[in-house]
């Protein structure tokens, strides 16, 4: 693990239309260290492991690729983070796009916050024809003060929402296995 780097893993799979912009957004963080664990989960239209590659070529020292056998988002995202080094963990799916500052933002809290194992914040929806909807999602504009059991019953963000640590994922993994 490298202290204070944020891996940001994309599962994608036969969807190259918005990988450029998950990526870019990733890119355009003002947070570093960064790095992006692009995991192709099995593509067969030839498209998106090309562009994938290519992504990873533009920026060798921030981006790889990874392929595995298809097995659908979660095992993806598994893949990136057995693979990552980041302190802390992102996940976002190909067709969604981080908004500026999430990373300062989210490291901020957790580090102000050391019990905390995930930080969280605003998500917003953006519709098809892209206009952005002010309006917080679900209940990301809440100040919510322990996930659980709240959590287990409903499920208030969206995947790109919060960033973990990775000791909290890697905790969760290791307690499934047993």
């Amino acid at each position: 693990m490298i202290p204070n780097l944020v891996s940001t893993i994309i599962p994608v799979h036969n969807r190259p239309e918005h990988l450029s912009d998950a990526v870019a957004s990733v890119l355009a963080q003002d947070y570093r260290p960064i790095e992006i664990l692009i995991v192709d989960d099995g593509s067969s239209d030839g498209v998106t492991p090309s562009l994938a590659r290519s992504l990873a070529d533009q920026h060798p020292d921030l981006v790889r690729y990874l392929h595995r056998a298809n097995g659908g988002p979660g095992l993806a995202r598994e893949t990136g983070r057995l693979a990552c080094r980041g302190e802390f963990l992102q996940y976002l799916d190909s067709d969604d796009v981080l908004l500026e500052g999430k990373f300062t933002a989210q490291v901020w809290a957790l580090r102000a916050c050391p019990q905390a194992s995930v930080a969280y914040g605003i998500t917003l929806y953006r519709d098809a024809s892209g206009t952005l909807h002010p309006q917080p999602l679900k209940a990301t504009g809440e100040y919510i003060t322990s996930m659980f059991p709240r959590f287990l019953n409903e499920r208030w963000w969206e995947t790109a929402t919060p960033l973990y640590r990775r000791s909290c994922c890697d905790q969760q993994q290791s307690s499934t296995t047993r």
